[in-house]
Formats: C-alpha cells, sequence, structure tokens
C-alpha cells in the first residue's frame, strides 16, 4: 500500500452513510452560453458533496466561478434541501475556499465537525471528473451546441443523482444508491441531526457582503439595486451596511439593520457596467 493511499484509507474508516464526506471541485470541459445574447461564458465549475461510505453524490451546485467558501455554502444548502441533514464530518484541504468563518460557524452551528487533510491526496473526483467531462463533450457533439446554465444543471442533475448513482461502482462491487439505501438506517441510530430547511436556514447559508449606501438609490450588488424605506433616513446616505445576498436568486438580498437582517427590495433591471467583458459572439 503507498504512503498516499494509507493516508485516505486512515482518514476514513467510514461505516455509515453521512458518517464523512468530501467537497470537490470540477472545472468542466464546455463553456456556457446566454441563450439571448448568443455569448459564450467562462467554463463553468462543479462542485460535489461526495459521501465517503456510499460513494453517493450528496448534492452539487454548479457556477461560472472558481472554487470558493460562497460554491461551498450552497452546496451544504442543498444537501440540506435534499436529505434534511449535513454530515457528521467534512474531509476537506487546506484551501482558502476552507478557511471562511461563515462557512466554518456553519458547521459547527449544525454539528458538523471539520477534519483537514494534505492538499496533494485525491480522492474520487478524479474518476467523477471523468465521467461528467465524457458526458458533457459526448453531448456537445451529439447535439453540436454549447450548453446554456439551465439545461447543463438539469443534465448532471440526472447523470449525478440517477445514472452515476446507479452505476455499479469498482471500489463498492455494487452501486452507490444500492449501498445507500441498504445501510441507510445506520444514520438514525447514531443521532445525525434533522434540520428543517426554511428561510431561517437559508439565510444561514447566503454570504455576507459590505455595500455602501447610495442616497435615492439604495445599494448596488451584482449591477443590481435594493431598497427598503430605512434608507431614507439621513444617517444611512454613503453608510456601509452587510448584506446578505442569495447567489442563486439574485431577487432575494437582506440588510443588517440595528443588528437584524431585513428583507431588501429589488429596484431596478441590469446597469451595464463600465467595463466591458470580453465575449465570444457563436455566430462568428
Amino acid at each position: 500500500m503507498s504512503i498516499n493511499e494509507y493516508q485516505i484509507n486512515k482518514l476514513r474508516g467510514s461505516t455509515r452513510p453521512f458518517e464523512k464526506a468530501i467537497i470537490e471541485y470540477i472545472c468542466l470541459d464546455t463553456f456556457v452560453y446566454i441563450p439571448n445574447r448568443k455569448t459564450l461564458l467562462s467554463r463553468p465549475w462543479l462542485t460535489i458533496l461526495l459521501d465517503d461510505y456510499s460513494k453517493k453524490v450528496l448534492a452539487f451546485y454548479l457556477s461560472l466561478n472558481g472554487p470558493s467558501y460562497i460554491s461551498n455554502m450552497m452546496v451544504i444548502r442543498e444537501c440540506v434541501k435534499s436529505h434534511s441533514r449535513l454530515p457528521e464530518t467534512l474531509l476537506m484541504n487546506n484551501g482558502k475556499e476552507f478557511k471562511s468563518d461563515e462557512f466554518n460557524n456553519l458547521l459547527a452551528l449544525f454539528g458538523t465537525t471539520v477534519q483537514f487533510y494534505p492538499s496533494p491526496i485525491r480522492f474520487e473526483s478524479n474518476d467523477l471528473s471523468g465521467i461528467v467531462n465524457n458526458f458533457v463533450r459526448n453531448e456537445i457533439e451529439r447535439e453540436e451546441s454549447f450548453w446554456s446554465m439551465g439545461n447543463l444543471k438539469k443534465s448532471l442533475s440526472m447523470l449525478l443523482y440517477e445514472v452515476y448513482d446507479r452505476k455499479n461502482h469498482q471500489a463498492l462491487g455494487t452501486s452507490p444508491r444500492e449501498i445507500f439505501q441498504s445501510t441507510s438506517y445506520r444514520i438514525g441510530k447514531y443521532g445525525t441531526r434533522l434540520i428543517r430547511y426554511d428561510n431561517e436556514f437559508k439565510l444561514l447559508t447566503y454570504p455576507i457582503v459590505e455595500r455602501k449606501v447610495i442616497e435615492g438609490r439604495g445599494i448596488k450588488n451584482n449591477n443590481l439595486y435594493y431598497w427598503t424605506i430605512e434608507f431614507l433616513q439621513p444617517t444611512f446616505n454613503g453608510k456601509k451596511v452587510k448584506v446578505k445576498f442569495d447567489p442563486v436568486d439574485l431577487d432575494i438580498a437582506f440588510v443588517c439593520i440595528n443588528g437584524s437582517w431585513k428583507n431588501l427590495d429589488r429596484t431596478s433591471n441590469f446597469i451595464e457596467p463600465r467595463k466591458k467583458v470580453r465575449s465570444i459572439n457563436i455566430n462568428d
């Protein structure tokens, strides 16, 4: 057994689903485009939460941004949405995307411990990366077209939650779904905490940023303006406030006023930034 294999086995020792899980990232071998503009954007990133025992994909999050604590928060949110629980232990490397106080506070709040492993150690993500990117390339060749984010997300959901989940896994001798379902009775036996997926939980997963209040306009985030009646008070003009936003739904944002989070109203459509973003015309 190699040193690398020994380190992995020592870290693991999982005996049931949701005992340990791993967050991994895959840069997809394709580009996505905006349908109404017919322009290509960057290569998307797939963030995966993988159950260590069953090799089941517990959740995934698709984004145009690289690994970050925001991707981590979103994949944790998706896990609770699908399973109403979180892993007891999260295995992570020492990347800066795992060092966020907000991310670690969220895990601690729901009883998930963190276990770091050396960055050179790799888990199943290499095999899963091959499966995902082969699928993406084959679909592009078949359809002779690039992906929109919506279509790519739907296809990845089918691939990860149905095709991969039912496929025989070499390390298991059976499929991730079979292992997960046949041993899921062990989850409750060890008292894994159930988590309600509601607005209170979702608020905990929203990223926090600081924004300046612009007189008569409110705060600006992602080239959009948000407003609350409290901004009419002169004390808020030019003041920096803490804001939470939903990366999945741009209509949702909150501002911290007097120690509590207040809902903001979106007040305008997309505002063109001053600097032009380079794009590729599909028709060229």
